[in-house]
């Protein structure tokens, strides 16, 4: 069963800076995870717990899951992109019963 058709005169966009964007991200996620981690390894078990370094912490986790969450976005968008320059598709019409046309 062939839900979606493609349409004949579809075309497919060539690809751009959406490429980019998604062969990075792995490795912008492993580096990018490593300049938060590694300071905040040394701070845990490195040195002498003291207020300011608990508020380093604090800092470091919080720009952990802004990195992530600025990460993940950048790439989803990139995905949708790379959906939206894709062939087009056409499902089954749906014929409203009540519509003002004529029969």
């Amino acid at each position: 069963m062939n839900w979606l058709k493609r349409l004949p005169s579809a075309r497919r966009e060539p690809p751009g800076f959406e490429w980019v964007i998604l062969r990075h991200t792995p490795k912008l996620m492993f580096y990018g995870t490593s300049v938060f981690v590694i300071p905040l390894a040394i701070l845990q078990y490195g040195i002498e717990p003291s207020g300011s370094s608990k508020l380093w912490e604090l800092y470091l986790i919080a720009g952990l899951i802004f990195f992530w969450t600025m990460l993940f976005t950048a790439a989803l968008c990139a995905f949708i992109v790379y959906l939206m320059k894709g062939p087009a598709f056409v499902a089954d019409a749906y014929y409203l019963e009540d519509s003002d046309l004529p029969k």
